[in-house]
């Protein structure tokens, strides 16, 4: 799943990747979340939700055999993987790339100037709806609700979103188990050859019968 500024393409190189090594990939495309009214802001999220659960449920059923199914999420992508895994609970393994571990008080409370300028845009009372209503559905209250799904989470060093060690400590709490990396000097794109080459290594080896 692309990042909230991105699309498909975002994730491409990911999946030409693993293509090669024969992991069949499917590139959803979803539209920009909304939050200009609080119903609008639930629906979007709640819809990105149901889209990412039905691509998986879909890889399922368009394969005779039966195999274990991976998810790769990058900044809104990752934060919505705790939901999807929550929901869809036989994803073998998960990728997390420099993911809020709460989206919802990023808006309403950060100083970052895109909270700021989202807040200005829409409005407090807004955003602190949204977030209030899509609580049960963040990264750190769901990242734990399945057993059965094996986590990495990939931070950046340099990361002015969500800074690592804070990022690191929230997730931890919620999934031990989890394997996080962090990149030294990686900002929030996390446009990194190192995090690239090491989330396809781990995935295929999850992926592997």
């Amino acid at each position: 799943m692309h990042p909230a500024t991105g699309d498909r393409t975002s994730l491409l190189e990911d999946a030409t990747a693993l293509a090669h090594h024969g992991v069949r990939c499917l590139l959803p495309e979803l539209p920009r979340e909304r939050s200009d009214t609080v119903a609008l802001g639930v629906e979007s999220r709640v819809r990105a939700i149901e889209t990412l659960c039905a691509g998986l449920e879909w890889l399922r059923r368009s394969d005779p055999v039966p195999r274990a199914i991976g998810y790769i999420g990058k900044n809104l992508g990752g934060a919505l993987a705790g939901a999807v895994c929550a929901i869809d609970t036989r994803v073998t393994a998960t990728v997390a790339v420099a993911p809020l571990p709460d989206v919802g008080r990023f808006f309403t409370d950060a100083t970052h100037p895109v909270a700021h300028a989202r807040r200005e845009r829409d409005g407090l009372p807004t955003l602190t709806g949204i977030r209030d209503a899509t609580a049960p559905l963040e990264l750190h209250g769901t990242i734990g609700s399945s057993r059965a799904t094996r986590w990495l989470i990939q931070l950046g060093g340099s990361d002015d979103w969500a800074p690592a060690d804070e990022t690191a400590a929230s997730l931890r709490l919620a999934a031990p188990d989890a394997e996080i990396a962090t990149y030294d000097g990686a900002d929030h794109d996390l446009e990194s050859a190192d995090a690239t080459a090491h989330r396809i290594a781990w995935m295929r080896g999850q992926l592997r019968p």
